[in-house]
């Protein structure tokens, strides 16, 4: 498992670290490094998210902070934390010691239908596939930040 605790991320070859300037990028991961498969789609969870700082919208992050804890069951799950600060994001296995502001339950099915965009994050929540605690505005902007 990834433990992270500063703007670190490492996938094969490929690592963003965090320096006092920002982040220098020493090789940017591929697709597939990425969690994606050939055609696109999410496929590698444990990917996806140690790679999720790459992908935030700094833009939509500015002034922004919260803390997700995401509760992926299954065989392709398992525990998150995100936070997004200062426009950065930070991706972690480790409990954090302060409580999360937003908490996300959902099941690895699910959510790959989530971020490949086959179910509606809405509908997913009405119908119970997805549970939601805490600031549920926090959940909105999740995918405005990452995708």
């Amino acid at each position: 498992m990834m433990n992270v605790t500063r703007p670190l991320v490492t996938i094969g070859i490929a690592a963003v670290v965090g320096l006092a300037g920002g982040a220098a990028l020493c090789s940017q991961p591929s697709k597939a490094e990425q969690g994606f498969d050939e055609k696109g789609r999410v496929v590698n969870l444990k990917k996806w998210f140690a790679t999720l700082p790459l992908r935030l919208n700094k833009d939509k992050a500015k002034g922004f902070e919260a803390l997700y804890h995401f509760w992926i069951t299954g065989p392709k799950g398992g525990h998150w934390w995100v936070r997004v600060k200062d426009q950065k994001a930070y991706v972690s296995t480790s409990v954090p010691k302060e409580k999360p502001t937003c908490d996300i339950r959902v099941s690895d099915e699910n959510w790959l239908k989530i971020v490949n965009g086959e179910l509606k994050a809405m509908t997913a929540y009405v119908t119970f596939r997805l549970r939601l605690g805490g600031n549920k505005q926090h959940a909105q902007a999740f995918s405005k930040l990452f995708f």
